[in-house]
């Protein structure tokens, strides 16, 4: 799988951050304790979730000592980086220079190293000029990521790049001076992520779509692997084609209680399930029905994972102006959303009774069949424990004619909003019981 540019921004940053943690950590900066960092650091980045390291080797001596390695991502195949770190070290800081180098085939430049270490801190830069995501073909201009570690422990990372180029067969996308900020922190023993995003300006052309982006700001607190809170806004300031515009959009967005680890084995494992099921269609053979049950078990433990922090998300407001010249539309709708879904004490068995396929033998371990539930009765226990309510601006009467019966009739016209709700298995339009 090919990485972004992006990605190796946080490779390279990952592997500054916690080699030169371990200078800081070392009682004084000379040949003996600067080589156990070292060896240190990059035991501890190969033992992370994220990253292997490779041909570590280290070059002590008097004044100074020399590192190479091969840093890995995991799960990205041949996201690899050559890092080369040469440190002047002496009784009470070390200057820490080196360059990292990503695989020439992914990723196209050179990221230079420029730190200067005490023992109780650390701050500098990794910088790159340009970096061109050949597989991708992302091109990133002028990349600095400032680091700084303080006495507390805390780190302080804020990435600026000059502008971010994105090159696909029929459509380009375009990012003004994009910012990321991350500070860590701990909460009663518990590392803790803050990060914020910002780029004032993006503009999307696809074959002769135009979509200019203002104003896009994101937020989000992670504690271990949850997501604890994360919230976000942008506004389209136009949306047209060739020469008409169609108006313009708001939206601001908010997520709480998501489990990172849990949502990031889901998709590895959704990802290729799905896959392996379009595949065996369009060849017109049956799936392989070991690893459709491998696969399957995987999607499923990793929901439950996510669910039981019961996740919610809202949408408050989504607001847009829709000009239709050719129609004679020119309307101003509002979107509010908000769902949840409860997962405390949530039965695993109600996930394997609605989505595990009918049949199959159960995965050893995971699940008996005391604990499935039928189909019916997984399907009722879930739509229990969520829960959606919207609202949303009542549309033209144009548009109103295009919604068909037996919701057309329960819409009020005269309104000034339509409210949807479904909550304990239940549905209502506008206070009307459908199901």
């Amino acid at each position: 799988m090919a990485l972004s540019t992006k990605g190796w921004v946080a490779t390279a940053a990952g592997v500054v951050v916690v080699g030169a943690g371990g200078y800081v950590a070392a009682q004084a900066m000379v040949g003996n304790q600067v080589e156990q960092a070292l060896v240190d650091s990059f035991a501890e980045l190969d033992q992370s979730v994220s990253y292997e390291v490779h041909d570590v080797q280290i070059d002590k001596g008097l004044f100074d000592t020399r590192a190479t390695a091969t840093v890995a991502m995991r799960g990205f195949e041949d996201a690899t980086a050559d890092v080369n770190l040469f440190v002047k070290h002496g009784a009470l800081s070390a200057d820490i220079t080196g360059e990292l180098v990503p695989n020439q085939a992914l990723v196209q430049g050179i990221i230079d190293i420029d730190l200067k270490a005490t023992r109780s801190a650390i701050a500098g830069q990794l910088s790159a000029t340009e970096l061109d995501g050949v597989a991708l073909d992302v091109l990133v201009d002028q990349l600095v990521v400032g680091l700084d570690r303080g006495a507390d422990g805390h780190w302080h990372l804020d990435t600026r790049a000059q502008e971010i180029t994105y090159h696909g067969d029929n459509e380009t996308v375009r990012m003004a001076t994009p910012r990321l900020i991350l500070n860590t922190r701990h909460h009663e023993g518990e590392p803790v992520l803050l990060q914020s995003l910002d780029i004032p300006r993006t503009e999307i052309f696809v074959e002769g779509v135009r979509v200019y982006l203002e104003g896009m700001e994101s937020e989000s607190e992670s504690r271990g692997e949850t997501i604890v809170h994360q919230s976000g806004h942008f506004r389209i300031a136009e949306m047209g084609v060739d020469d008409t515009s169609f108006g313009s959009l708001a939206f601001e967005v908010s997520a709480d209680n998501w489990d990172l680890e849990a949502l990031q084995a889901f998709q590895e494992a959704y990802a290729p399930l799905m896959a392996m099921h379009l595949d065996a269609e369009e060849r017109g053979v049956p799936v392989d029905a070991e690893q459709e049950r491998v696969l399957m078990a995987e999607a499923l433990e990793s929901s439950y994972a996510m669910l039981v922090a019961s996740p919610t998300m809202a949408i408050d407001p989504l607001q847009a102006h829709i000009v239709l010249p050719d129609l004679g539309i020119d309307f101003k709708p509002r979107l509010t959303t908000h769902m949840a879904f409860d997962g405390q004490d949530l039965a695993k068995g109600a996930l394997y009774g609605a989505f595990w396929p009918v049949g199959q033998p159960l995965p050893q371990g995971l699940m008996s069949e005391e604990q499935m539930m039928s189909p019916f009765e997984a399907q009722e226990y879930l739509s229990r424990r969520l829960s959606l309510a919207l609202a949303v601006t009542t549309p033209p009467d144009l548009v109103l004619g295009f919604i068909p019966m037996p919701f057309a009739a329960m819409l009020d016209s005269e309104a000034e909003e339509q409210e949807v709700l479904w909550q304990e298995g239940s549905l209502m339009i506008n206070g009307q019981p459908i199901m």
